[in-house]
């Protein structure tokens, strides 16, 4: 039997690493578990991949629309950077943007404002092929720096912050988490956080929107400490270089932990397409709508899905108590989707499909077992610069 067909588009790729997400899904290919076919872009390989460019993302939504694709968007957040908000302490660039202006200052030099609008576009059209990728059946993971709140006595711009951000979480039932880097092999804490409407189970995973205090300052849901003891900084220069720099690139440990999410995702068929409330099919999971919907009252507004807050917190726990770890996959649960229709798909077709043994856990090195159905399934893969 044919092993199943896993597309990867790779945009904002940077250099090639032996250790990028790429790296780890041809390891399953070279375990004959997956055929893959991978497209990566990046300004630095080549003049043809400018992502600037409208008609490459014209190109990049007719392919999404072809249906069953998981797109990871990760774009560029150098005007984004907490770091800016040091240039008092550290001379550098000043800062760009800040919460009550999250798309830039109106009163940005024109080298500036163009700066911001390149940004903000790249922004605009990841959210805008997660929406493509999402609504024809497939899936999508949003990454980009936890929104930290206040710090010398500004609140820094993110793009958790835009409502257009949010939005995505009641619309397809997303979970929305946050990370440090350093619990996947970076060199500093670098907190991050991700959207996806695939299920996450992993105990380094802190399923919560940000919180804060009335002065702004970060309340969680990551802790004051890592619980690392780190030297490299990610404020100021070292030599001619901005310390921030090393850090554009994903450690091995969350590659290979994006990867895994892919084939998981692959093995247990997404773990369940179903309809939502936006009539589209998507992945029903535990979810940060309630908070989202809890959010929108307080500011009087119509919650577009109205979900506990209580069943929230009590999912986020579970989701993230398991000690399987990322993705680990239930084989009863994998045999009742044979019978039933939680995977978005009639039992009928669902029986039709032949399957071969092994999990994303299993072609990267653990010993988790499960089931990968042979239903083709294709991935994009966004990587911030």
């Amino acid at each position: 039997m044919e092993p199943p067909l896993v597309k990867v588009m790779y945009l904002f790729a940077g250099r090639k690493r032996h250790s990028d997400v790429a790296a780890f899904l041809r390891q399953a290919e070279a375990k004959g578990h997956i055929r893959l076919l991978i497209k990566e872009f990046d300004i630095e390989r080549s003049p043809n991949h400018d992502l600037t460019d409208i008609s490459l993302w014209d190109e990049i939504l007719e392919t999404l629309k072809q249906g069953g694709w998981c797109i990871i968007v990760s774009p560029p957040c150098n005007t984004f950077s907490r770091a800016r908000f040091q240039h008092r302490s550290f001379p550098g660039p000043k800062p760009l943007r800040t919460k009550a202006w999250p798309k830039g200052f109106p009163w940005l030099s024109k080298i500036h404002k163009q700066k911001v609008s390149e940004a903000n576009f790249f922004v605009e059209k990841c959210l805008e092929a997660c929406d493509c990728a999402a609504s024809s059946e497939g899936f999508l993971i949003l990454e980009h720096p936890e929104d930290l709140g206040t710090v010398q006595g500004e609140q820094p711009g993110s793009i958790w912050q835009w409502q257009e951000v949010l939005d995505l979480i009641p619309k397809w039932s997303a979970s929305c988490f946050a990370i440090h880097q350093c619990k996947f092999g970076a060199l500093t804490p670098k907190p991050t956080r991700l959207l996806t409407n695939m299920e996450v189970q992993d105990n380094r995973c802190f399923m919560s929107l940000p919180k804060f205090d009335k002065f702004g300052f970060y309340k969680g849901p990551l802790p004051h400490k890592c619980g690392h003891s780190h030297t490299h900084k990610l404020i100021g220069k070292t030599g001619s270089r901005w310390n921030t720099s090393p850090s554009a690139a994903y450690p091995p440990g969350m590659c290979e932990f994006l990867a895994r999410l892919i084939l998981n995702a692959v093995a247990s068929f997404g773990r369940g397409l179903g309809s939502n409330k936006s009539g589209k099919k998507g992945l029903k999971r535990s979810s940060n709508a309630g908070e989202i919907s809890c959010k929108r009252q307080r500011l009087g507004e119509s919650p577009s899905l109205q979900v506990s807050a209580s069943k929230v917190s009590e999912a986020s726990v579970s989701s993230v108590s398991s000690p399987q770890g990322t993705g680990a996959l239930n084989s009863s649960k994998l045999d009742k989707l044979s019978t039933h229709t939680k995977s978005g798909l009639p039992s009928d077709k669902l029986s039709s499909h032949t399957r071969s043994g092994f999990t994303g856990n299993d072609v990267l090195g653990d010993s988790s077992s499960g089931r990968l159905d042979s239903h083709q399934k294709a991935f994009v893969v966004v990587k911030g610069l």
